[in-house]
């Protein structure tokens, strides 16, 4: 029986605010003088190296190295730097937030049938703190009962340790990892999570949430 459902963030729950890619931009041009194209290859670049760095050691890239890693792809890294592009990253985020993919009478209905419900996101030039600032920001924090960040834990999915928090979580009705029922868009970071602990998994559709499926999973 599912006691417990585990919501991926980017492109599950939530999709990616355009005008936050192009504000960030601006600011990197402002700064260094590069061009909106030279800042999203860097930016692909970077998520490249962290991601396939982060899904092969299960281990967090956190956002303030990745700030880094982007400036040194421009090849104008500096500790300072970094830490600006950081600080700056998060402003913009929560300037332009992302879109909701939900309702959140649907999570309210799961809450409502007995389940508890948490976020479980792998983190990278953005925190898990904007994250979490951002849904206080606009009022969605209270509908789930958690929030799990790579950054904050130090897992990154497809860790197993990241499923036991799920489990162990004082705020969790699982008591295993086959009462847990995880939806995400990655099958090599959601998917072999599931794979490897016994969760069970529901790939979405990149930027698509089908509730009708959820529960009938759930019955």
């Amino acid at each position: 029986m599912i006691k417990h459902l585990s919501f991926d963030f980017w492109d599950t729950l939530y999709a990616g605010n355009p005008n936050f890619r192009i504000a960030r931009a601006e600011y990197i041009k402002d700064m260094y003088g590069f061009s909106t194209e030279q800042v999203h290859t860097a930016v692909k670049k970077t998520k490249k190296l962290c991601d396939d760095t982060s899904e092969k050691t299960m281990c967090t890239v956190d956002s303030m190295t990745q700030a880094w890693h982007l400036l040194d792809n421009l090849g104008c890294a500096s500790v300072q730097g970094a830490i600006s592009l950081s600080e700056a990253t998060n402003s913009i985020f929560l300037r332009y937030p992302p879109k909701k993919i939900f309702h959140p009478s649907e999570l309210i209905s799961i809450r409502n049938s007995g389940r508890t419900i948490s976020i479980s996101c792998n983190t990278g030039l953005i925190s898990g703190n904007s994250i979490v600032q951002m849904l206080k920001n606009t009022g969605a924090y209270d509908l789930f009962d958690f929030t799990l960040f790579s950054d904050q834990i130090n897992f990154f999915k497809p860790s197993p340790f990241f499923m036991e928090i799920i489990v162990d979580h004082q705020h969790s009705n699982a008591d295993k990892a086959e009462d847990v029922l995880h939806i995400g868009d990655n099958v090599h970071t959601d998917g072999y999570l599931c794979q490897l602990t016994g969760a069970n998994y529901l790939q979405n559709e990149k930027g698509t949430l089908d509730f009708e499926q959820i529960k009938t999973l759930l019955l």
